[in-house]
């Protein structure tokens, strides 16, 4: 067997070979390793003849200069089959914990296939989005996210636009950004801090300022690239949002419908934002007596289409809180 100690700038540790059976140690106190995020297409590359297992243990891993945490990971070949029985990353405030599979015939990216499945457990969901490489689209966030994926390509040329599979997602305490284009601004759109706007149709200022939640609940299913947004549920101080429908992962396409409930249970003074004190009040007391009953009369229905970057909001129906706002402004009145 062969064993060799490294120090550099890049890497620092042991690395130990055994020749039969063939496998390779590396337990490392620290590794940088520059990844290109967009591969070249078809770029040619060796097999997977004679790779040996791989057993990996690094203390530091940083991948294209970001800090990810300690990883642990085993890896061996099964036929065709690069098998990882154990992916273990921990960053601190986030713990993923996965297993896959690639196929490789002949060393091509066309016959390559990769399947995944996994678990994140996370203090920090925003923080754990930007370790692997997303905008800060979320602060905060405690909770769990699982997954179950395949893609017609090595794991290395992930693929949206052509992913199968399920994932489920459970978070609490954090907020949904509006710093960009994106989600944030779409339940920006859809909060209260808007609703009078809303109830009047008016829907020029979609930048919003995003959505604070309580608890955050989706659960989608995507074949071929093509997500079916079984439900996405959100809690928060402003409004409860539903949402369900589909999401075109290649280009980024909305067909989503949303029931929002505006909260004013919590604080008196959010009656001025609906524009009158005795309204407000009227909703407010009548809340708190009646409870779900008043949620099944505030709640407002819309249709979401255009792009992530950019959704188009359309009320369908108007609910009766709209209908006594109306009253009170005079909106009613019949011209003689």
């Amino acid at each position: 067997r062969w064993v060799l100690a490294v120090a550099s700038t890049q890497v620092e540790g042991g690395l130990t070979y055994n020749f039969d059976p063939a496998v390779l140690d590396l337990n490392l106190k620290k590794l940088s390793l520059i990844i290109d995020p967009n591969p070249k297409s078809g770029e040619a590359r060796p097999g997977f003849a004679n790779l040996p297992e791989l057993d990996v243990s690094i203390e530091n891993l940083l991948l294209n200069a970001r800090p990810m945490g300690s990883l642990n990971l085993h890896a061996q070949l099964q036929g065709d089959e690069l098998v990882f029985d154990t992916i273990e990353l921990d960053s601190g405030h986030s713990h993923l914990s996965a297993s896959g599979r690639w196929l490789s015939v002949g060393g091509g990216g066309g016959s390559d296939h990769s399947w995944f499945k996994g678990k994140l457990e996370t203090a920090d969901f925003g923080d754990a989005l930007t370790l692997i490489g997303y905008s800060q689209s979320v602060s905060g966030g405690e909770g769990v996210a699982t997954w179950e994926l395949d893609w017609p390509n090595s794991p290395q040329r992930f693929s949206p636009a052509k992913l199968n599979g399920n994932l489920t997602l459970d978070m609490e305490g954090g907020s949904l950004l509006a710093l960009e284009p994106g989600l944030g601004r779409l339940f920006g759109v859809l909060s209260l801090s808007t609703l009078q706007r809303r109830m009047s149709f008016d829907f020029r200022d979609l930048v919003g300022t995003g959505f604070v939640f309580d608890d955050f609940e989706a659960k989608a299913v995507t074949v071929g690239g093509l997500a079916q947004i079984e439900h996405i549920d959100l809690k928060g101080p402003a409004a409860d949002i539903t949402l369900s429908g589909q999401v075109d992962l290649a280009g980024s396409k909305l067909e989503l419908e949303a029931g929002v409930v505006p909260r004013v249970t919590e604080s008196l003074p959010l009656a001025v934002s609906i524009g009158s004190v005795g309204l407000g009040a009227a909703v407010f007391i009548g809340q708190k007596l009646l409870q779900s009953r008043v949620d099944d009369v505030t709640v407002q229905n819309y249709k979401i289409t255009g792009t992530i970057d950019e959704p188009n909001v359309e009320l369908l129906g108007e609910s009766r809180i709209r209908k006594l706002l109306g009253a009170v402004r005079g909106d009613d009145k019949q011209t003689k």
